[in-house]
């Protein structure tokens, strides 16, 4: 299986991912604010590791 093949099956998985850790932390904030702190935070997190990931497999 090619690197962009599996990019492309786990990309998605990542991004429903950080909206859902967003929208928990909304719930648990209350403050919208926190949705496009945790989404930047998240997305550095998730690519990082999406990255690693997929050096480890290549």
């Amino acid at each position: 299986m090619s690197l962009d093949v599996l990019a492309l099956i786990l990309l998605p998985v990542f991004f429903i991912l950080v909206w859902l850790g967003s929208r928990a932390l909304d719930v648990a904030v209350g403050k919208p604010l926190a949705q496009g702190i945790t989404l930047m935070v998240l997305a550095l997190v998730v690519g990082q590791a999406a990255f690693s990931v997929l050096i480890a497999i290549a």
